[in-house]
């Protein structure tokens, strides 16, 4: 045996000596053997799309080449295919393409939605105060007096039902929920609701805190039927300066109130909206109610 020979088995002995027990050095020049069964993962050509996208000649072409060139490519590899493999092909290859544009659809058609429900037109708004079961309150009247107007579908009926005004317990309803007790009373400042149907105590808790129009503040049709065939059905009550005032229509045993299911038998209308919009809707409610033939 040669030295050089030598050399070399002593530098195998004191790298083996020094590797781990499951790290085999191979030394240069020996041929790697692959066993039985077996193929040298380093015999199989790489893939020649990989080979071609990491090409200096890919890297080389400008955009509207490299596109002319995938869609060659794509051609090429969907010739021998069927529709339906072609169609399969098609989606694996644009999946997150589609879903992205799928995503944008959907948004958009809800940013749509949320808009047009925002701003067409409100034809009535009321909110119940003091209902037992607020979710037991039928509406069907509401969209029968909806009919009676030949309102579209798509006017739109603004409505609350489950407030609670009650002059006894105010103070701790307000604490336990000071957010719906701020927020309502903004609404009716902004003339959101035309009007409030409620039980006697809801009438007076309403006066009490000034969420509600005496009845002598409105003119006009109002006045005339405040003061004329809805005169019997005036209701007074005291405002927090404990002024005895005007402030709702008894509509106790109407079809309407009937019909509502409110849980109580005393209902009353009582109007926290004075613009000229809740005026017609308010003239427009009680000619319902009370067929008054205003036309």
């Amino acid at each position: 045996m040669s030295k050089k020979d030598n050399t070399q088995e002593e530098v195998l002995e004191s790298t083996q000596k020094d590797a781990p027990d499951d790290i085999l050095i191979q030394p240069r020049g020996v041929k790697r053997e692959v066993a039985d069964g077996f193929s040298d993962p380093r015999s199989a050509a790489p893939k020649a799309d990989l080979a071609t996208e990491n090409s200096l000649e890919l890297h080389a072409m400008t955009r509207s080449e490299r596109r002319r060139y995938r869609r060659a490519q794509k051609k090429a590899e969907t010739a021998d295919m069927t529709r339906s493999q072609r169609f399969h092909y098609f989606i694996d290859c644009n999946k997150w393409k589609i879903i992205g544009i799928l995503m944008i659809v959907v948004s958009l058609a809800w940013i749509s939605l949320a808009v047009y429900s925002n701003t067409r037109p409100t034809v009535f708004a009321y909110a119940v105060v003091n209902s037992p079961d607020p979710w037991s309150v039928d509406t069907s009247v509401i969209d029968d007096y909806k009919s009676y107007y030949n309102y579209k579908d798509s006017d739109k009926i603004k409505y609350m039902q489950n407030l609670h005004y009650d002059p006894t317990t105010f103070d701790a309803d307000y604490d336990a929920n000071g957010t719906e007790y701020s927020s309502f009373p903004l609404l009716c400042e902004d003339n959101v609701y035309d009007v409030l149907i409620s039980d006697k105590a809801g009438v007076e808790c309403c006066s009490w805190i000034n969420l509600i129009h005496p009845l002598d503040t409105y003119d006009g049709t109002l006045k005339t039927l405040f003061e004329g065939e809805l005169k019997d059905r005036v209701v007074t009550a005291q405002d927090s300066a404990n002024h005895t005032s005007a402030y709702a229509i008894n509509i106790s045993g109407t079809d309407f109130a009937n019909r509502m299911n409110l849980g109580y038998n005393d209902v009353y209308l009582s109007f926290p909206g004075n613009s000229e919009e809740n005026v017609d809707h308010i003239i427009k409610l009680l000619n319902y109610i009370f067929d008054l033939g205003i036309e």
